[in-house]
């Protein structure tokens, strides 16, 4: 279902122009708009859901082979050091468009895109809060303990 006020949703139904790479059932690959660097695509669902958390999974599904096929697309054309794959949920994450959306885009050693962080805040120890999370991490959802599965899934 479209979003009348979502600049993606506007896209897909051809009210606003973009650089569309292709697009089947489920996906709208399309150039950024404000690239970090030439190449940067976006691949996007067409159905909207503001983030992963609330997207079809089918649509999901759809969107990793979308992002293959426009990667192999970069790397012949641009032959990029390597290649990144962000997907952005929440503000804090740096989500700004709130259509579930991934982004691709190309690198060189040295181009100055600021992805890395650093690990801190992860214990062993602590919170409960904090354990979950390192347990997650290291383990997955399945081997979650029975008595945090309420809490999680």
């Amino acid at each position: 279902m479209a979003n009348p006020d979502c600049i993606f949703c506007k896209i897909i139904a051809g009210e606003v122009p973009s650089l569309k790479l292709y697009e089947d059932d489920r996906v709208f690959p399309m150039m950024d708009i404000n690239p970090f660097d030439d190449g940067h695509c976006l691949v996007i669902t067409k159905a909207h859901a503001e983030n992963l958390l609330n997207a079809d999974p089918d649509d999901l599904a759809a969107v990793l082979p979308a992002a293959q096929k426009i990667c192999r697309a970069v790397e012949a054309a641009l032959e990029p050091e390597g290649v990144n794959v962000v997907q952005a949920n929440g503000p804090a994450a740096g989500q700004t468009v709130y259509h579930f959306h991934t982004h691709i885009f190309p690198r060189r050693r040295d181009d100055g895109a600021m992805l890395n962080w650093a690990i801190h805040r992860a214990t062993w120890g602590g919170s409960k809060r904090s354990t979950t999370r390192s347990w997650l991490s290291c383990n997955g959802p399945r081997y979650v303990p029975e008595r945090w599965r309420h809490r999680l899934l």
